[in-house]
Parts: C-alpha cells; sequence; structure tokens
C-alpha cells in the first residue's frame, strides 16, 4: 500500500476508532438492534411501563443510554471509510 497518504491514514485510524466505541458500547448497540428489528416488524417491545399509562407526557424525548456514542461511532466508521477510498483515487 505505497500510494496511502497522510489522508488514508487518517481516515483508517478514524474507522478503527469508531469501531473501538462499537465494542465498548456493543450492549447498547444490540439493545438499538433488537428494538430496530421490532420496528421493522412491526411489533412494538413495550418494555417501558410508563407506555401503557395515558396520562404519562414526555415534555422532552428521552434520548436512550449511548446514544449519542453510537451515532458518532458510526459517523467514524463511515468517514473514516470515505477519506480512505478518497485518498486512494487521488
Amino acid at each position: 500500500m505505497h500510494n496511502l497518504g497522510v489522508l488514508g491514514a487518517i481516515g483508517e485510524t478514524m474507522a478503527l476508532l469508531g469501531l473501538g466505541l462499537l465494542w465498548t458500547c456493543r450492549v447498547q448497540a444490540l439493545d438499538w438492534l433488537r428494538e430496530l428489528l421490532d420496528i421493522w416488524r412491526g411489533e412494538i417491545s413495550g418494555r417501558d411501563p410508563r407506555l401503557s399509562d395515558p396520562t404519562y407526557r414526555r415534555t422532552k424525548p428521552r434520548t436512550p443510554r449511548g446514544a449519542i456514542m453510537l451515532i458518532g461511532a458510526v459517523a467514524l466508521v463511515f468517514i473514516g471509510q470515505i477519506l480512505f477510498i478518497i485518498d486512494l483515487t487521488f
């Protein structure tokens, strides 16, 4: 890989950092994946007991635990691979 430049090395480092974050948060990632598959299949898990209470109203949507970190990790993986491909192409 003699064509690998600084941009490609930075891209691969970002991708590996994203994979490391995903591995660190693998429990939350599997929970998110299970919820996503339940939604796609049309099933609702109903794990939150407050959802059955009709008087319960959230003023601010709840951000699930680890959501920001998972989004950032996936973004790092994709951006890192794009930078790697750009470096090899140009």
